[in-house]
């Protein structure tokens, strides 16, 4: 499975690509959305995960851009709990699960395996 992070946060990148190699899935990050369509296009991912504090991100923009490929992608945002109204907006926008920042780190690789079992689950026609 193939899994594309959308941040600016080094740390986040290297966190987030440590868990996923360990549970051996594919990673690339990209730190804007245009880079977000590039890498797209070269390599659909099944999984999007957009950390909420990029600067200027239209999350709604993004996941409506995601949503509209041929391929369905499952999209999790995080980002920090005191931005509610950034998470609330994330929600809204139709992002398949939305994590406080710190609940999406302690609990990542529980997180990732879990959507990578539903993507797989809805794309086999089983959910």
């Amino acid at each position: 499975m193939d899994i594309l992070l959308l941040s600016q946060d080094l740390m986040v990148t290297s966190r987030v690509s440590g868990v996923v190699e360990a549970l051996n899935m594919s990673f690339k990050s990209v730190s804007s959305t245009d880079n977000l369509q590039l890498a797209w296009s070269e390599s659909p991912a099944e999984l999007i995960v957009v950390d909420l504090t990029l600067p200027r991100l239209d999350v709604e923009e993004v996941v409506q851009w995601i949503h509209a490929r041929e391929t369905r992608s499952t999209v999790i945002a995080f980002g920090p709990h005191v931005q509610t109204k950034t998470l609330a907006k994330a929600e809204q926008s139709g992002c398949d699960h939305v994590y406080v920042r710190g609940e999406f780190f302690t609990q990542m690789q529980h997180i990732l395996r879990q959507a990578v079992a539903q993507h797989t689950a809805s794309k086999d026609g089983k959910n």
